[in-house]
């Protein structure tokens, strides 16, 4: 059974490099927001019509680019692996990683 303390994240350890993405820790500025390790996501979003919503705590740890970094940016590799098969839109994607991390 899952419960709160299965979807807690370990960290890798301190963060002591600044993001470089430039985003907002203000809500409401119109500016896109860096994510807070507590940012959660609740586990049941449905809302299913005659059903009652469960009265359930669990969430998962919000996935998004946190101030700071435990990586040096400057000094990181990326590598994409794929596995085959149809997937639209893949192209796309992993040309904006390489652009991203390119000209960052």
């Amino acid at each position: 059974m899952l419960t709160l303390e299965g979807t807690r994240i370990k960290n890798l350890g301190p963060r002591r490099f600044p993001s470089p993405l430039g985003l907002s820790s203000i809500y409401g500025d119109l500016v896109a927001n860096y994510v807070t390790d507590e940012d959660r996501v609740r586990f049941e979003v449905d809302v299913i019509p005659g059903r009652p919503p469960r009265a359930s705590n669990l969430s998962f740890e919000k996935a998004g680019p946190r101030s700071e970094l435990f990586f040096n940016p400057a000094k990181s590799r990326a590598a994409v692996v794929t596995c085959g098969g149809l997937c639209p839109g893949l192209n796309d994607v992993i040309r904006s990683i390489y652009v991203q991390l390119r000209f960052q």
